[in-house]
């Protein structure tokens, strides 16, 4: 058996959700999402071409995630 990085939710009989990589998610506002979710997101805003991600250096307890 060979396990893979990738985020597989059952769908039903027969079917599943492919949801990117263990390493690509992060935690926002308590729910783990993918980086990946989060640049089409980012990238369905009027007048959003492209757009970055970036965690700040720690400077207090809690870090956010910056777009």
């Amino acid at each position: 058996m060979v396990a893979f990085q990738d985020m597989i939710t059952p769908a039903g009989p027969g079917r599943f959700l492919l949801g990117g990589r263990s390493a690509d998610l992060v935690d926002v506002a308590g729910k783990r999402t993918s980086l990946a979710q989060l640049n089409h997101l980012l990238r369905s805003i009027e007048g959003v071409r492209d757009g970055v991600f970036v965690l700040p250096e720690p400077r207090e307890a809690l870090l956010r995630l910056l777009a």
